[in-house]
């Protein structure tokens, strides 16, 4: 399942590169994280409770970096194992940003998941649905940390005067 999203913020790129490299700023940003461990320089271990319909899932995340270009690209690998329950999600996530302007960042998420046991078997729909759901809320969700780290660039006018 392929899942992507993108934001346009009048944020600098190395700016917005600092507050989201910070793991613990991106466990803010996951609908239901309850925790985020870093175990290694390149590995985090995550905490995160989803409800589906009439089933809540908890799920222990565990993400490696993969690729990383400071400042503008990081992909991270995540298995998320289902605790007490047969489910497994293995997500591939890649997250660019692009210098529109000297002032403004455009952020693209691209997300692949693979989804096996349980409740991928009897909810596929409406898995596909949460994980959309998901995916647009983080989207927001970051967006909102990096306007809250960071004063966004008003659109400033400039004009001279007749001396």
């Amino acid at each position: 399942m392929k899942i992507t999203s993108k934001f346009y913020i009048t944020v600098p790129l190395a700016e917005i590169w600092e507050i989201i490299f910070n793991p613990y700023n991106i466990g803010k940003t996951i609908p239901g994280c309850e925790s985020v461990e870093l175990i290694d320089d390149n590995t985090y271990l995550s905490l995160v409770t989803i409800k589906v319909a009439n089933i809540k899932a908890r799920y222990k995340l565990i993400s490696k970096i993969v690729e990383q270009y400071s400042p503008f690209r990081i992909v991270t690998y995540t298995t998320w194992e289902g605790i007490g329950i047969t489910s497994k999600v293995s997500q591939s996530t890649t997250l660019q940003l692009y210098a529109s302007n000297y002032d403004s960042t455009e952020v693209a998420i691209d997300s692949e998941l693979n989804l096996t046991g349980t409740i991928a078997n009897l909810t596929a729909r409406i898995m596909r649905a949460k994980i959309e759901s998901i995916a647009e809320e983080w989207s927001q969700r970051l967006k909102a940390l990096i306007e809250e780290h960071c004063q966004p660039i008003e659109n400033v006018s400039v004009y001279l005067a007749s001396l």
